[in-house]
């Protein structure tokens, strides 16, 4: 394997002609659901799913690690799911498998939209196209152990008296936890990925489309729209019920504009509990609780909330943090980076890291006060409000990978906060210039197309001298050599010091020459000698 490259930048996609203004937050706590009981029976052999999905959770084993996107269920199931964060496409009745789809991709970006169909249609005469999936567009390949339908199974799916579940399994403890958006179903179809998405030529994102062929007798489409949760937009007529969710839990974060959320990957505490779309965080006693957004701007003005809602209000502080800094769980806001500087509840003090120095005294905040966060990176400032009331403003701050934060502090007794990131209603009006963190707001990127200037090729070695590799799409000013079936070492080279000229980032040898390493880029790509 190489990986080739000369810059990457990382910024937001461009704007795309079809907009998906907003999407629904299951939150497995509540055992968030919809719920549509078919009065008819329509293709069981044949039908297809697409729909957006934001995973938030990452538990393995049951229940929590089951997490059910849809399927038709009671005794005699049909589902579509994750289980330790994969996919699963299984039917079965009592305890026989009928069918059994996996791979071993882990689905565990709790800051990326994902695009996943599911195309079934068990009237294949080759087992292997019964069940088709795709991820972004991309059709995934199966392992592990595999159960093809035989050919014309009917499922669950479709069938008239038996419940199909959106978000949950008919045990609710296996609910989905995350946001979904753009819900297709089709009845009598399989359908490719390219029904609802394509590739944006500019970016070479995978971006949705408005489908526009038929639904069958039982297919739906779901906008997951305020007022109208469950409403089918197909033209069908087959509403959902919802359960266990409100108009509240829709919110503008879409696969066509990505809100930050709290980031449960970067954390000081592996205690803290998140819910409601990783927008909601719960510190229990004793521990720090540190907590920074998903979304880390180089450029731009944007502005967030955060409310304590219960426990003791008067030990958090919330401000900003350096996320290139290593954690600890006595990691807090004002500790670790100089960077860091928070606003505490106790008594107001503005505290800096990475020794907890005090700046300066504005008033102490409590239960239910709104305490947000105005960050320039363009003028290096970051400001303080409560309840909409200028309290603090650091000038000439360092804000290099620096981005919203909150922690609690020693000797903290626990709390709640919910952070709102411009995705559901501001309490206040940002000040002007001011916005949300999200995709839609961030700076076009220099490089639009990444692979135009970085991109990863597999190749097998063929044992020769002179070996040409092509396929990356540019002339590469820098590789990145490993073999995947054997333990290597890791071999960089670059067109500064030249071919043959090697570093193994894995030791910590001293540059080596190696005569029959890389020994020419090319256009397209690079040519090796012995691999």
């Amino acid at each position: 394997m190489s990986t080739v490259a000369k810059k990457v930048i990382m910024g937001s996609g461009a704007v795309d002609a079809y907009e998906i203004d907003q999407s629904l937050i299951f939150d497995d706590g509540g055992v968030a659901s919809m719920v549509r009981t078919p009065s008819s029976t329509g293709n069981r052999k044949t039908w297809t799913l697409s729909v957006w999905l934001k995973r938030v959770d990452f538990a393995t084993g049951s229940p929590n690690g089951y997490q059910m996107i849809y399927g038709g269920q009671a005794a005699h199931e049909s589902t579509i799911r994750t289980v330790d964060n994969k996919l699963n496409i299984t039917g079965w009745t009592g305890s026989a498998t009928e069918f059994n789809w996996g791979n071993t991709r882990e689905l565990r970006d709790p800051s990326a939209w994902f695009h996943l169909v599911v195309a079934f249609d068990s009237t294949q005469g080759t087992d292997t196209n019964r069940i088709k999936v795709y991820i972004n567009g991309v059709q995934e390949t199966p392992a592990g152990s595999i159960t093809w339908p035989s050919q014309n199974l009917d499922t669950r799916m479709n069938l008239s008296g038996v419940t199909q579940y959106i978000g949950r399994y008919h045990n609710p403890a296996y609910s989905y936890n995350g946001y979904m958006a753009e819900f297709n179903w089709l009845d009598g179809t399989a359908a490719a990925a390219s029904s609802f998405g394509e590739t944006n030529d500019d970016t070479g994102q995978w971006i949705p489309k408005k489908y526009s062929g038929s639904y069958g007798t039982n297919g739906f489409y779901l906008k997951f729209a305020s007022g109208a949760l469950g409403t089918d937009s197909s033209g069908e007529g087959n509403n959902y019920t919802a359960s266990n969710l409100a108009n509240s839990d829709v919110v503008t974060d879409s696969p066509t504009n990505n809100f930050a959320t709290l980031n449960p990957l970067f954390t000081a505490s592996v205690n803290n509990t998140y819910s409601e779309g990783n927008l909601k965080t719960v510190c229990p006693n004793s521990t720090k609780g540190l907590c920074v957004a998903t979304i880390v701007p180089t450029a731009g003005k944007y502005y967030a909330e955060f409310k304590t809602t219960a426990g003791f209000a008067d030990y958090p502080m919330v401000g900003v943090f350096d996320v290139s800094s290593a954690t600890t769980t006595s990691s807090t806001v004002s500790t670790v980076s100089t960077k860091n500087i928070g606003y505490y509840a106790y008594n107001g003090q503005i505290l800096a890291g990475p020794s907890g120095a005090v700046l300066d005294t504005v008033a102490s905040w409590a239960v239910n006060d709104i305490i947000a966060v105005a960050i320039d990176y363009d003028n290096s400032t970051v400001k303080w409000y409560k309840n909409n009331t200028l309290v603090f403003t650091k000038s000439s701050a360092d804000l290099k990978d620096v981005t919203f934060a909150f922690s609690g502090t020693s000797g903290s007794s626990g709390y709640t906060i919910e952070a709102n990131f411009g995705q559901k209603t501001l309490a206040y009006t940002p000040p002007s210039g001011y916005v949300a963190l999200s995709t839609a707001n961030l700076p076009d990127p220099a490089i639009p197309l990444p692979s135009a200037h970085f991109n990863t090729v597999l190749y097998t070695g063929d044992d020769g001298t002179s070996h040409a590799i092509t396929g990356v799409g540019h002339q590469p000013d820098f590789t990145w050599i490993k073999n995947r079936s054997a333990t290597n070492n890791h071999i960089l080279t670059d067109a500064v010091r030249g071919v043959t000229k090697t570093l193994l980032s894995d030791t910590t040898s001293a540059e080596l020459t190696i005569a029959q390493g890389l020994k020419a880029f090319g256009s397209d790509g690079f040519t090796v000698g012995f691999d």
